[in-house]
């Protein structure tokens, strides 16, 4: 919630103060007749340092920061009118200062007679003080927020370096040269294909990823080569479900934004147990948005593999929260016999 520092509120009644207190004090000689200027001008200068301590403490903080533009602008209005009906009518103790102290009879007929135009006379010095003090901390509110924007954009690119340093699964990587160089060694056709798919993912892995946005695509074309290459460890062939909609190729998404969801599934389930273990995946687009949901199954005992290397979860979380705030909803389910990830994005 935006607040103004005291520190500041006590600046802005110091200098505001020190700056009517002097003009108000050569426009009416006060050096000359100081019961005069007591009388006339310490009233308004104490009203219009208590309405920007009002304003800055509480009108703009609890109002126009809170977006409550309307209210911020109607008690406003009230305000000054209040305080502009207390100067022009003596209603303050300083109305008794012509009886206590005996001053001159001149000044109780200057105030008769000005009385009907003392409104403007007040309204003057309020008016300037109140808009000055709020344009200056909107003004200090706007490179606040700024300064915040840009520290966020850091924390956000400090993150895709993480991220991007930390992409590679070693133990994946080893598993597919060691699977290729398998069927090489039993010179199965399918070693050519396999290799062209690992290459397919290191270059997007280390180029093409490094843009902000991809085509889906691009997204689409990396999470089959992995499949296709995680796949590669029984040829027997393992229990996964994939379905992922090609309708719209060219929607941009931030890259290598779903795999530590599929890495984690592979992690997981222990896929090798062809009678348990499962794996299904389904991307679907529409109307500018992507639905991603991923399911694989939890084994009886606890089962972790490929601990080093990967994204990790928390990561792609705060990737999520950055790259797609207010745009996203992540929900991850855990039923004990199967884990469920649904993720779905708004590229609007």
């Amino acid at each position: 919630m935006a607040k103004i520092e005291k520190h500041r509120v006590l600046v802005h009644i110091f200098i505001w103060g020190v700056a009517w207190f002097l003009l108000i004090l050569f426009f009416i000689e006060g050096w000359d007749d100081p019961i005069r200027f007591l009388y006339r001008g310490l009233p308004v200068i104490l009203s219009l340092l208590t309405l920007i301590a009002i304003n800055l403490l509480y009108l703009l903080p609890e109002l126009y920061f809170k977006k409550k533009i309307a209210q911020y602008f109607l008690t406003s209005l009230f305000l000054f009118i209040g305080i502009i009906w207390l100067l022009n009518n003596d209603l303050l103790i300083f109305s008794e200062l012509a009886e206590k102290y005996n001053i001159p009879e001149r000044l109780s007929q200057q105030k008769r007679i000005a009385q009907g135009g003392t409104w403007l006379r007040y309204f003057i010095p309020l008016i300037i003080s109140f808009v000055g003090s709020t344009l200056i901390e909107l003004t200090h509110f706007a490179n606040k927020k700024e300064k915040e924007a840009i520290s966020i954009e850091k924390e956000k690119l400090d993150t895709e370096m993480k991220f991007l340093k930390s992409q590679i699964n070693p133990h994946f990587l080893f598993n597919a040269l060691n699977n290729i160089y398998t069927l090489t060694v039993i010179k199965s056709d399918k070693a050519p294909d396999n290799l062209l798919r690992l290459s397919e993912m290191l270059r997007y892995m280390l180029y093409d990823s490094n843009d902000g946005k991809v085509p889906l695509q691009k997204e689409i074309e990396y999470l089959e080569n992995y499949i296709n290459l995680a796949s590669l460890k029984d040829s027997r062939g393992l229990n996964i479900d994939v379905d992922l909609d090609k309708s719209l190729p060219g929607l941009k998404v931030a890259p290598l934004l779903f795999i530590p969801f599929v890495e984690n599934a592979f992690k997981h389930s222990k896929i090798e147990d062809l009678k348990n273990g499962f794996i299904n995946i389904s991307l679907k687009t529409s109307n500018k948005q992507i639905e991603f949901i991923i399911e694989n199954s939890i084994p009886n005992a606890a089962f972790t593999k490929d601990k080093i290397g990967g994204i990790g979860l928390p990561n792609t979380k705060q990737r999520l929260d950055l790259l797609y705030p207010n745009k996203h909803l992540l929900s991850i389910s855990d039923n004990e016999k199967v884990y469920s990830v649904y993720l779905k994005l708004d590229l609007k």
